[in-house]
């Protein structure tokens, strides 16, 4: 049996080989890549190997499409994307592209190259303190490093704009995807997605009301196409209090982590959160909550965001959950 791999066919040879290192080094990426600027070549590689994927640059199309009738196929264009009809374009980062060309590969027959399902894990505050975000983009850094981690910004007031101004969309746009769409949302979810710190992220909304206006339910099934998708071995949620039921969305999570402080307004709150848990009986809610001590980090908090978070003070604190 043929080996089965990708094959990149451009005419840009540095641009082939840029994207052909990143992907065979991406561990998300199923496939060993090859790439090409000669069609006699890539006809040749036919013979000892099963071509699975082929990226092709548009004007190179034409070329060999008719050589590879039963090949995926996806163009690298000039232009905008177009997930639709299998179009990638070559000017974004190559984090991006591997994400949307390993969407691709899944979509159709619901299968990825993983063996399990994608877990979530919860950062949650009754009371909103500052550090539950924090504890959040830390944990996606740190875990970033061992698996691929997506962090959605659920809060309606992050404080967290300035990390996340590279990206040209996020979650408000993600949720138009959502109720506009319809059955291709996903492909428009994908494209809000940006990445940094290690880790890749749905950034905060532009309007609170995004939050607001969003029920429980379509919350749940976003956070499900996402899961669906595979991509990701951990979708990260740093959930905000605008959410209308925050406890539906801790069902669904493997851990839910509450950051704790003595100061009396929290310890209040947190009480009062604990005894409706009781007496709602969420037994499983119950079993998932781990409380993290965050006074030391609120009171250390003197560096930007951006160095606190990646800082290795915080990749200890996480290294104990």
């Amino acid at each position: 049996m043929y080996e089965k791999i990708c094959c990149i066919y451009d005419a840009d040879e540095n641009y082939a080989m840029r994207l052909s290192e990143a992907m065979n080094s991406n561990g998300a990426f199923p496939l060993r890549v090859m790439a090409f600027t000669s069609k006699d070549a890539l006809l040749e590689c036919m013979t000892d190997y099963d071509i699975e994927l082929l990226l092709v640059d548009e004007q190179m199309d034409k070329e060999v499409r008719d050589e590879f009738p039963s090949t995926k196929y996806i163009v690298i264009s000039e232009g905008d994307n177009d997930l639709e009809r299998n179009i990638i374009s070559r000017y974004q980062s190559t984090e991006r592209i591997i994400r949307q060309i390993v969407y691709k590969l899944g979509a159709g027959n619901g299968e990825m190259h993983t063996t399990y399902r994608t877990g979530i894990t919860s950062f949650y505050s009754p009371s909103g303190m500052w550090a539950k975000s924090l504890l959040a983009m830390a944990y996606a850094h740190t875990k970033g490093m061992e698996r691929k981690v997506l962090y959605i910004n659920l809060d309606e007031f992050s404080g967290l704009r300035e990390l996340f101004q590279e990206s040209e969309k996020g979650l408000s746009d993600a949720i138009y995807y959502y109720y506009v769409r319809k059955e291709n949302a996903l492909e428009g979810i994908i494209g809000c997605i940006g990445s940094n710190y290690g880790f890749d992220y749905l950034g905060p909304v532009s309007c609170p009301d995004d939050i607001g206006d969003l029920s429980d339910e379509d919350l749940i099934k976003m956070i499900e196409m996402l899961r669906g998708s595979r991509i990701y071995d951990e979708i990260v949620l740093d959930m905000g209090n605008l959410i209308r039921k925050p406890w539906s969305i801790m069902e669904e999570s493997g851990r839910v982590y509450i950051p704790v402080s003595s100061k009396q307004g929290d310890v209040l709150k947190r009480l009062e959160f604990s005894e409706y848990i009781e007496k709602k009986n969420l037994h499983k809610i119950k079993s998932v909550i781990k409380e993290v001590a965050c006074e030391s980090i609120v009171s250390d908090n003197n560096l930007p965001l951006k160095t606190f978070v990646t800082s290795r003070n915080m990749e200890a604190v996480i290294g104990g959950l």
